[in-house]
């Protein structure tokens, strides 16, 4: 496993080894765009057939009733209710405590309630006011990997700003099946929308509405590149949060960090996806063989283990520099 992450020196790369290091581009391909494009289009006009069909082409979907019927899409709020109440006592405490932490930070960004006007010259007076959007909709990963985070993160602050309706779109796995940690956490939440599709699809139907999908006014949430690609092809017709590039964490450390937290830094941010990279800036070379040797303790026992090494070759880097001033400005 020593070979899981490129280890380098900044006193020995020339200025174009640095710029390809940090150089990486959020943008999204013109072939992920036209694809995009296209699936934009047959949900625009094909609706819940189409969206379905995507769904069952694509991925993220559930598989068709037992009945033969049409593939569900929306989750009843009964099941959501249902899964919070299943979950483990420990779980659930976690989730809790991380929606009682998120509420107190974004409850220092509300914006005073009604009206502020200011008196610019006599008889002039420029006023400003906050309104809530109606619908707003979070994508939440659920497919490859489940983020509850992510849920609490995007539901909790539309709470706290007023929005009419909080709408969730999260995509099943491969065999078909949801997160019961993500269902929970919805449960917790109160949430009353939760509609089960995946990617571009996904994006489509909150953007445009379909039959049993009221169209949104802003589509917020993190997802790979069809999902950013399906979000900018749609701004203008609803609204977004920005084009979200593959995750990144670059941590600096020096010789007085504990090994144990760095490694599981780079762990927790590599499984996001094989482009997600996980970089270690250190002063300390002692610590590099210390950090490695707690990747390879703590790989094994991680549920995506495989993936997160395939992510660690392709994106990880360990980079020694001479000192703080060094590290910084790399």
């Amino acid at each position: 496993m020593r070979d899981l992450l490129r280890r380098v020196r900044l006193a020995d790369l020339e200025p174009a080894e640095r710029q390809a290091i940090v150089g990486r581009s959020a943008t999204v391909p013109e072939s992920v765009r036209a694809g995009a494009r296209a699936i934009l289009a047959e949900v625009r006009t094909g609706g819940d057939r189409a969206l379905r069909a995507a769904n069952a082409r694509l991925g993220g979907g559930l598989p068709p009733g037992s009945d033969g019927g049409p593939a569900l899409l929306r989750i009843a709020s009964a099941r959501l209710a249902e899964a919070a109440e299943a979950l483990p006592a420990d779980l659930r405490a976690g989730l809790e405590r991380m929606a009682a932490n998120i509420e107190r930070f974004h409850a220092a960004q509300v914006p005073p309630a009604g009206e502020q006007w200011v008196e610019i010259e006599p008889g002039i007076r420029v006023g400003r006011a906050w309104r809530p959007l109606d619908r707003v909709a979070a994508y939440v990963p659920g497919g490859t990997a489940a983020y509850p985070s992510s849920l609490l993160m995007t539901a909790i602050p539309a709470r706290l700003a007023g929005v009419g309706a909080f709408v969730v779109a999260t995509p099943a796995g491969l065999d078909g099946s949801l997160s019961p940690a993500l269902l929970g956490a919805a449960g917790l939440l109160g949430i009353t929308e939760l509609y089960v599709m995946g990617g571009a699809q996904a994006i489509a139907a909150l953007a445009c509405g379909t039959e049993s999908i009221p169209a949104v006014d802003k589509i917020v949430g993190p997802g790979n590149a069809w999902v950013t690609a399906a979000k900018l092809e749609v701004l203008g017709l609803t609204g977004i949060d920005l084009p979200a590039g593959p995750s990144e964490v670059m941590v600096l450390a020096d010789g007085t960090a504990d090994p144990r937290h760095v490694a599981a830094d780079l762990l927790s941010q590599a499984e996001h996806g094989p482009d997600s990279a996980a970089v270690l800036v250190t002063t300390a070379p002692e610590l590099v063989p210390a950090v490695l040797a707690e990747i390879e303790r703590q790989l094994p026992s991680l549920p995506r283990h495989e993936l997160l090494g395939v992510s660690l070759r392709a994106a990880g880097l360990l980079v020694e520099a001479a000192d703080l001033d060094d590290a910084l400005a790399f």
